[in-house]
């Protein structure tokens, strides 16, 4: 049982951070064109407080529930990082 338990926190840590890199790039998308460095930096802001959010959700979750952490953050991280990249390079 403890291995589907590790699975599925791999399967939910890794859709987790596709949907967070997933509105990582449409907050990319929408301010891409502006020359301000007020709105970079904004963007900038925004896109480090969605990844802070998302591994601050998935560690709380792990440790509310004693989920395997160490799968979770993990799964999380590579989510964030792979479809960040994916999404970034179609803008």
């Amino acid at each position: 049982m403890a291995k589907y338990i590790t699975v599925l926190c791999i399967l939910g840590g890794l859709l987790l951070g596709v949907l967070a890199a997933f509105l990582n790039s449409l907050i990319s998308r929408k301010n891409a064109g502006k020359d301000n460095m007020v709105a970079i930096m904004g963007t900038n802001f925004a896109r480090m407080g969605i990844d802070i959010l998302t591994l601050g959700a998935a560690f709380l979750l792990c440790r509310r529930f004693e989920l395997p952490m160490i799968a979770t953050m993990l799964s999380v991280a590579v989510g964030l990082t792979a479809a960040g990249m994916l999404f970034l390079k179609r803008i």
